[in-house]
């Protein structure tokens, strides 16, 4: 997975008050079809279904913070990780989701899927999970 593509309607929602990314609490969920730009809320989304280690609903982001220097504003948090107990997938990316409302997401390229054991960590630059500016 490579950088993060912000869904068409973010830059708009910023302005609106949508996010406030330092209180909402954000999640990361793997859907099995690839997101469209003008994708708004969650229920768009085809998200894996329950099972083999993963959780509808994503995980929550813990530790994260809201920063800004020199013009560039930061998301940062833990990173995240699914381990599956059983065969998970086709994966075609993971979405960055603040209630229903979608953030940006991260194309997986090919689909991919996880068996038993394996572990998928989500595609931050360490606990940078975007930026902007």
């Amino acid at each position: 997975m490579a950088r993060p593509r912000f869904f068409y309607r973010f830059p708009l929602d910023l302005g609106l008050k949508v996010h406030n990314f330092e209180a909402d609490p954000l999640s990361l969920l793997l859907v099995a079809r690839s997101p469209l730009p003008d994708m708004r809320l969650r229920g768009e989304l085809v998200e894996l279904p329950d099972g083999n280690g993963y959780e509808r609903g994503g995980q929550f982001l813990a530790g994260q913070s809201w920063t800004e220097d020199r013009g560039v504003a930061q998301l940062q948090g833990d990173p995240v990780t699914w381990t599956a107990s059983g065969r998970v997938g086709p994966i075609r990316g993971a979405v960055l989701v603040n209630g229903e409302v979608l953030v940006c997401w991260w194309e997986a390229g090919l689909p991919m899927a996880l068996e038993a054991g394996d572990t998928l960590t989500a595609p931050f630059e360490g606990r940078m999970i975007l930026s902007i500016g």
